[in-house]
């Protein structure tokens, strides 16, 4: 797996953080009438995020693979920094 267990790709934020500015932005449209009431089911609590990430980042990681193997490789290119 190429990304870290317990953050955000691409921002470093922890899932409990993410969760935290989404369950946050939910209450704020909802206190501005952008979202219903009873709309609280819209929250993320980490797990909820934690689970969706898996999912994702799984399917893609397989179809990277997936793609690799199905193409040819015509170019090796190394960076000596």
């Amino acid at each position: 797996m190429y990304w870290k267990k317990s953050s955000i790709p691409r921002t470093e934020a922890t899932v409990r953080q993410a969760s935290t500015v989404v369950s946050g932005f939910v209450q704020d449209l909802m206190a501005a009438g952008k979202l219903p009431a009873g709309s609280e089911y819209l929250a993320a609590d980490p797990k909820k995020l934690f689970r969706a990430r898996e999912k994702v980042m799984g399917s893609v990681q397989q179809q990277a693979e997936q793609e690799m193997q199905e193409s040819e490789i015509t170019a090796l290119m190394v960076d000596s920094r």
